[in-house]
């Protein structure tokens, strides 16, 4: 088999989910990163706190995870984000800081 003739790589479109191929595919980094803009140390993080699908190696040097794993993530985050369990903590309650709070609503802010 010459160069012309090389087996190129099968491109899965995600429209093909649900099918049974892509319960067995699996993704590299590169791809991780288009579904998922994160940075590694936050996707990191989240691996170790177990709230992200966990890589596994296909060889030493090769980490992977599984498609299906990472679009139910994917799945899980945007119900939690719908139905406003997402980004609770990051809107901190500013009357009830202990450190300069906020005395009272402003008549602009209703």
């Amino acid at each position: 088999m010459n160069k012309r003739e090389e087996i190129k790589p099968l491109l899965v479109p995600i429209s093909l989910r649900d099918s049974e191929f892509s319960t067995l595919r699996v993704i590299r980094k590169k791809e991780l990163q288009k579904l998922i803009p994160l940075s590694n140390s936050t996707l990191y993080d989240l691996e170790k706190q177990g709230s992200f699908p966990r890589r596994f190696f296909l060889t030493p040097r090769c980490v992977v995870w599984k498609l299906s794993e990472i679009l139910d993530w994917l799945d899980e985050q945007q119900r939690k984000s719908d139905d406003s369990e997402l980004g609770k903590e990051h809107f901190p309650n500013v009357y009830k800081r202990e450190y300069r709070p906020v005395k009272a609503k402003s008549p602009l802010h209703k």
